[in-house]
């Protein structure tokens, strides 16, 4: 996303929302575990906890992993932007 021009923060949120949407589909088809008895809590306990769990992860990848990172996301960034120059 970043290749393609998205912001890094926006790149990163969308990142952290796909991986929080496969876990809880992941984890739902896989019984006993400690997710799936959260997955099987009614509806607004569960519905609260998992936005909570997602946004604090959310944050965590976009804020902190993200700026960890960004030094290399843009070099790679200009390497593949000097690959698809025009010659």
């Amino acid at each position: 996303m970043i290749v393609l021009g998205l912001n890094w923060i926006r790149a990163g949120l969308m990142w952290w929302a796909v991986r929080a949407g496969g876990w809880a589909d992941w984890c739902s088809r896989q019984p006993e575990t400690f997710t799936w008895r959260i997955l099987r809590l009614p509806w607004i306990p569960r519905v609260s906890l998992i936005w909570t769990v997602t946004v604090i992860r959310g944050l965590w990848g976009a804020l902190v992993i993200e700026l960890l990172s960004l030094k290399t996301y843009r070099a790679e960034a200009a390497r593949i932007r000097a690959l698809d120059a025009p010659e």
